[in-house]
């Protein structure tokens, strides 16, 4: 039987698509060829004749009519469109004639996977139904040339856009933030406290912190951000400390990392000498010093504890790693063969209380462990690096081979 026709404005046909691995996600349903109603609100219909809607084709002209460019018709009307749950996939030109179009909402992100891009004529704003960590991969699969993503942590919204004129825009919060690229830039993000991220763009550093932009330049080697929405970062070879743009800390020669307390009151860093050695301080009173390495310096967050990795050689030049600070006892504080999650100690919200994750090849002790305080947890097969303190500070959970543990705090 012949499934097509129209229905409230939208012109339909049996989904189908050459793609075959496509084609079993779709198969069962209609799709959209055309739309001819005058709203420019339009929400795609879930199900035509007891059907669910699995595909868009296009919006503004039919499947069995081929159209050299310039002749295409253009819709001067549509300004948001809201995608169903039922929708597996949306071919790339779907949109690409809705010249006023400003709004996309997909009601379930998940469903799409099948996506390659969509074409635009101008930057759209996405809204999602689930604003989830988990949708990355398939925001990026929806827009990949044509509007990438990039990140998508909490609720952030960021991606690249790529206009049909092949100039790139980056969209962040339903906004465009950066000025055009004639080239598709490099792009890495991170997240801090409060939302605030660091955008790499090409080599330069901006920071996104809610409406503003703060450009900080090219060379940044670490940026810290206290809860108050103070930013700090040092730059490679420059030997100064920087907080919101001004010194805070000059002349340190040597030096190579830093960290901060959570409101900035305290600040510890390391500096190699040309000698070799490294010292560690905090507060610009020296803390501790080796012939060795000092990696991933952390202080807690009322600032009272540091700790820290002290790196050693092992045979044949390999690296073995002890973990310091107040509350390690040295009959387990090493030597692991590394520190997993690269060395990131986790503390308590009332700073009582750290963990970090390491793995040990020494004989006896083989498998991963984690620290808290002066417990050593394990040998396990695997453990989950999601571990964590409750916001009281009362508990200690982290999972282990598919375990949950939730260790009570005193």
């Amino acid at each position: 039987m012949t499934l097509e026709g129209n229905f409230e404005g939208f012109t339909y046909e049996r989904a189908w698509i050459d793609d075959s691995s496509i084609y079993g996600d779709i198969k069962d349903g209609v799709m959209i060829t055309r739309y001819t109603g005058l709203e420019k609100d339009i929400v795609i219909p879930a199900k035509i004749k007891g059907k669910n809607v699995t595909a868009i084709k296009s919006l503004t002209y039919s499947a069995n009519m081929r159209y050299l460019d310039a002749a295409k018709p253009k819709n001067t009307t549509i300004q948001s469109i809201t995608i169903p749950e039922t929708v597996k996939y949306i071919f790339s030109s779907a949109f690409e004639d809705c010249i006023a179009l400003e709004k996309i909402f997909l009601q379930n992100p998940y469903s799409i996977n099948n996506s390659k891009y969509i074409k635009v004529a101008n930057p759209v704003l996405i809204e999602l139904a689930l604003n989830e960590p988990e949708i990355e991969a398939i925001i990026e699969a929806i827009y990949n040339n044509n509007g990438q993503n990039i990140e998508l942590v909490h609720n952030i919204e960021m991606y690249l856009g790529k206009r049909i004129n092949d100039n790139y825009f980056l969209q962040y919060n339903g906004k465009i933030i950066s000025s055009i690229f004639d080239r598709k830039p490099s792009i890495e993000i991170e997240e801090y406290i409060g939302n605030i991220i660091s955008i790499k763009i090409n080599d330069s550093i901006s920071i996104l912190k809610e409406d503003e932009i703060i450009s900080l330049g090219k060379d940044i080697k670490k940026i810290e951000v206290s809860i108050s929405g103070d930013i700090f970062y040092i730059k490679d070879y420059d030997n100064k400390i920087y907080k919101n743009g001004d010194i805070i800390l000059d002349y340190i020669n040597g030096l190579s990392t830093f960290s901060i307390d959570l409101v900035g009151n305290n600040i510890a860093y390391t500096i190699l000498e040309r000698s070799g050695r490294m010292r560690l301080f905090k507060n610009n009173q020296e803390y501790a010093s080796t012939n060795d390495m000092f990696m991933w310096p952390k202080l807690s967050p009322d600032g009272s504890k540091l700790y820290y990795f002290e790196v050693k050689y092992g045979p044949n030049r390999s690296l073995l790693f002890y973990v310091r600070g107040p509350d390690i006892p040295p009959m387990i504080s090493g030597a692991y063969l590394k520190p997993n999650g690269f060395g990131t100690f986790i503390f308590s919200n009332n700073s009582k209380y750290v963990a970090c994750h390491v793995e040990s090849i020494s004989r006896g002790m083989e498998g991963y462990f984690l620290f808290l305080n002066d417990q050593l947890l394990g040998p396990y097969r695997n453990i989950s690096k999601n571990f964590y303190f409750t916001e009281d500070s009362k508990y200690f959970i982290y999972t282990h081979e598919g375990i949950e543990e939730k260790i009570e705090l005193k």
